[in-house]
């Protein structure tokens, strides 16, 4: 079993991610949100996260991703990270944050996904961590 925190605010994406990756062997914990996701990383340890990119609480998210790409206890960690489809009238500071997470990500995939595409990264994301 891979334990795998899936972050995202919408439950329904994380039911279809839990519907694609459970029978694959993962055991799923859901956090709907950045405080949420911290307590559960700060009290046991993940294989694998998924985190969505846009989340509401964004400051918070920020802080997050810091700790998770430099906490020691994480270094192992695979980490998928989930976009939204972009607009043609997608910019500002929208535009440089996912340009941000698109550079320093593990592995994105974009929303609407395949289920062979999630299984793909997060394949990938795990052979890399080790």
């Amino acid at each position: 079993m891979v334990t795998t925190l899936v972050v995202d605010d919408s439950k329904e994406w994380y039911e279809l991610i839990s519907r694609i990756l459970e029978p694959e062997e993962y055991q799923l914990t859901h956090a709907e949100n950045i405080k949420t996701a911290q307590s559960f990383l700060e009290n046991s340890l993940f294989r694998l996260l998924i985190l969505d990119a846009f989340m509401p609480d964004m400051d918070d998210w920020w802080k997050f991703y810091s700790l998770i790409k430099t906490d020691p206890r994480m270094v192992n960690m695979g980490i998928v990270i989930t976009f939204p489809r972009i607009t043609p009238d997608f910019s500002g500071e929208s535009k440089e944050q996912y340009k941000f997470l698109v550079e320093n990500s593990d592995y994105f995939v974009i929303k609407p996904f395949m289920a062979q595409e999630l299984i793909t990264a997060v394949s990938e994301v795990l052979k890399r961590a080790g």
